[in-house]
């Protein structure tokens, strides 16, 4: 009974944290959407708790996209069955962003960045990435490009090159710099049935980034 009550509340803790860092006032998506949560009124919830180890941030309200998608999986830390099969089975922490276009806004993209061995197994095991992409070996011609330990997985070095600017390196690169929210995080995986990646990460340049 304890472990279950300190487990639900640690990871309500690392929810709520990932919450107060990105998405409120003069946050990275509050400068990005207008509405955030689940709904717009003052006393509305910005997290969606789906159990004990899930927890969905919803934001909405910008040009060209129907809205934004947060799904945080936690380890099943209140579940002490769960505990003893993990000291087998090692599991982390994961959150995935779902970025949904409005039909005409742009083509459908596969895209993917990861560190390097996670790269390998996403491009592997996600059917997308491995009818569609590759894991690159290189950057393009004279451009800077994703750190040492990230890998990028792309239908061609066009597409990345086109998708992965300077001006969202020089935003993102904050973010994934961040010991703290990369070990919560070790996968972040971008789902997109058509995706914005370019134009949202374009405007951040003009914005001050100060996490991810």
């Amino acid at each position: 009974m304890l472990n279950y009550f300190t487990g639900k509340k640690q990871n309500e803790n690392i929810a709520l944290a990932w919450a107060t860092k990105f998405a409120t006032r003069d946050s990275i998506f509050d400068k990005n959407f207008s509405l955030l949560g689940t709904g717009d009124g003052k006393d509305t919830p910005l997290l969606l708790k789906e159990g004990q180890d899930v927890f969905k941030f919803y934001a909405s309200g910008r040009r060209f996209c129907q809205g934004m998608l947060a799904t945080m999986e936690m380890r099943a830390r209140h579940d002490l069955l769960s505990k003893f099969v993990e000291l087998v089975f090692p599991r982390k922490d994961t959150i995935t962003f779902e970025v949904v276009m409005n039909e005409d806004a742009m083509d459908h993209v596969v895209l993917a960045v990861a560190r390097k061995k996670a790269a390998k197994t996403m491009q592997k095991e996600e059917m997308d990435l491995q009818k569609f992409a590759n894991v690159l070996t290189s950057a393009p011609a004279g451009r800077k490009w994703v750190s040492d330990e990230l890998a990028v997985v792309a239908e061609s070095k066009e597409v990345a090159g086109d998708m992965i600017t300077e001006a969202v390196l020089d935003q993102v690169r904050p973010y994934l710099s961040s010991e703290f929210w990369f070990c919560r995080f070790m996968q972040v995986k971008l789902d997109t049935y058509s995706m914005l990646l370019t134009s949202i990460f374009n405007e951040l340049a003009s914005v001050t980034v100060e996490s991810l």
